[in-house]
C-alpha cells in the first residue's frame, strides 16, 4: 500500500516495514528490516539510514538468523526505498560470560564517514563499550570500559549514546563507578580520557526513560555555547570540555510537575532548550494528572515553562525523549502510545501511538494515529529526522505480519 505522505517511520518485528506518514495524515509503507528497534536511526551524509535493531522489553533481542537458540541485535543500512543490508550483528549465546558487546545505543556519524556508538554491556571488563563501524561493514571496538575486584567499573558502566563534538572527538557519558555521571572523551582512534572524576562525580545519576521498554543513559547535547548538556537525577548538568560541571536547574525545584524530566535535550534557533517528560503530576493549568509534556527552558538559567500537556486520547501518552526541530521552524515528535486507534495487534489493551508537532510557543497538533501492525506498526520510538524533501523518518518499536507493504 502506498499513499501520498511526508513523513516516513522505519518499523519492524517478524515482517517489518518502513511507514510514512505527515499533516495530512497519510501513510506509505514498504519493508524494512528484521528485529524490534527502539534505538531509532540516522540519516547520514550517503542519503542513507543506518539503525540499530533491537528486540524485547529489556532489550534482549531477537532470535539470530544462524543459531535460533542465540539472541541478535543488527547494525543495518536501510534505503530510502527500503532496501537493507546488514552491516553487523551482535550475537549472545545462552550462558554468555557478560563480555560480549550487546545491547547498542544509537549510533551516530563520525568525520570520518564511518560510524560510531557504544554497548553498555559486554567488553573486557563487562562494563560497556565504544566501536565503529565502516558504512562496508567492518567493525571495530575501540575500548572496553575496565573493571577491577575492588572498585568495579573503574571507568564508569553502561554508557550512553556518543555525541561529536564540534572538536572532533565524541562525548559521552556513563554511570559514575560508585556513584554519579561520569564524562567521557573519545576520539575516532579510540584514545580515551575522563573528564571528570572522585569529587566532580556529585552531578546525580544518570536518568534513562521509562516506559514499557528500557532505554540506556541519555545522551549529551553539545549547545551553541559549546558546553553539554544533559539531565540526571540531580537536574541539568553543564559540562565544559575539560570536565567541570555546574547544575544549572536543580531537580525537582526546576519542576514541580514533570514526574520523570527525563528526555534528551534539544537546542532550538531561540536559544532554548526543550525536552519532554513521559508522565506529569498536573497538567499546564495547574490541574492533577497529564500523560506527559514538553517544555522549555533557558539553558542556564530560570525555570522551565511547560509547553503543552498530552492527556490521553487523540493526544497520545507517554511522550517519547526525543524531539526534531523541522525545516519550517516547528518541533517534530511522538508519543508511546494513544491516538484515534484502539486495540494494537501487539497488545490488543491499548492505542498504538502517534505523531505531533508543537510550535515553539506551544500550539500543539495531533499529526498521525498509529493503526497498528502490519499497516504502519505501533509504539513509534527514536528521534525523527528530517531529508532534503522535508520528509521526517522514524522508527516503531513494533511491526508483524505475514507480508511487508
Amino acid at each position: 500500500m502506498i499513499l501520498k505522505s511526508s513523513l516516513f517511520a522505519v518499523c519492524a518485528l517478524t515482517i517489518p516495514c518502513v511507514s510514512t506518514f505527515a499533516q495530512t495524515a497519510t501513510v506509505t509503507s514498504f519493508g524494512a528490516y528484521q528485529g524490534d528497534s527502539y534505538a531509532g536511526q540516522i540519516l547520514a551524509s550517503d542519503g542513507n539510514f543506518y539503525a540499530v535493531s533491537a528486540g524485547g522489553a529489556a532489550n534482549t533481542g531477537t532470535s539470530c538468523q544462524d543459531i535460533p537458540n542465540n539472541d541478535c541485535l543488527y547494525i543495518q543500512k536501510i534505503t530510502p526505498s527500503g532496501t537493507v543490508t546488514q552491516l553487523h550483528t551482535f550475537e549472545r549465546a545462552p550462558g554468555d560470560d557478560g563480555r560480549t558487546p550487546f545491547n547498542a545505543n544509537p549510533i551516530v556519524e563520525g568525520p570520518d564517514s564511518s560510524f560510531y556508538g557504544t554497548t553498555f554491556q559486554g567488553g573486557t571488563g563487562g562494563c560497556g563499550t565504544i566501536f565503529r563501524l565502516t558504512p562496508y561493514g567492518v567493525f571495530t571496538v575501540l575500548y572496553n570500559f575496565p573493571a577491577d575486584s575492588v572498585v568495579g567499573c573503574t571507568n564508569g558502566f553502561e554508557p550512553g549514546p556518543l555525541t561529536l563534538g564540534d572538536d572532533g572527538n565524541f562525548y559521552g557519558i556513563a554511570t559514575g563507578p560508585t556513584n554519579g555521571t561520569l564524562l567521557f572523551r573519545v576520539s575516532t582512534g579510540g584514545v580515551f580520557t575522563v573528564l571528570n572524576s572522585g569529587t566532580l562525580l556529585t552531578t546525580g545519576l544518570p536518568w534513562s526513560f521509562y516506559g514499557d521498554y528500557f532505554a540506556s543513559n541519555g545522551s549529551l547535547l553539545q549547545g551553541t555555547d559549546s558546553n553539554y548538556y544533559v539531565i540526571t537525577s540531580a537536574g541539568v548538568v553543564q559540562f565544559n570540555s575539560s570536565g567541570s560541571a555546574t547544575i544549572t536547574h536543580p531537580y525537582p525545584g526546576f519542576s514541580t510537575q514533570l514526574v520523570f524530566p527525563v528526555g534528551n535535550l534539544l537546542e532550538g534557533p531561540d536559544g532554548s532548550f526543550y525536552s519532554t517528560s513521559p508522565y506529569t503530576s498536573q497538567d499546564v493549568n495547574g490541574n492533577a494528572g497529564g500523560d506527559g509534556a514538553v517544555y522549555k527552558f533557558a539553558p542556564s538559567y530560570g525555570n522551565i515553562q511547560t509547553l503543552y500537556t498530552v492527556s490521553g486520547g487523540v493526544d497520545g501518552y507517554i511522550v517519547n525523549p526525543d524531539l526534531t526541530f523541522g525545516s519550517d521552524g516547528n518541533i517534530y515528535g511522538t508519543t508511546y502510545y494513544g491516538g484515534t486507534s484502539v486495540g494494537c495487534p501487539f497488545n490488543i489493551n491499548s492505542s498504538c501511538g502517534t505523531a505531533f508537532q508543537i510550535t515553539p510557543t506551544g500550539t500543539f497538533k495531533s499529526l498521525y494515529s498509529f493503526t497498528g501492525s502490519p499497516v504502519d506498526g505501533e509504539r513509534p520510538i527514536g528521534r525523527l529526522v528530517q531529508d532534503d524533501t522535508g520528509s521526517f523518518f522514524g522508527t516503531t518499536f513494533v511491526n508483524y505480519g505475514n507480508s511487508a507493504f
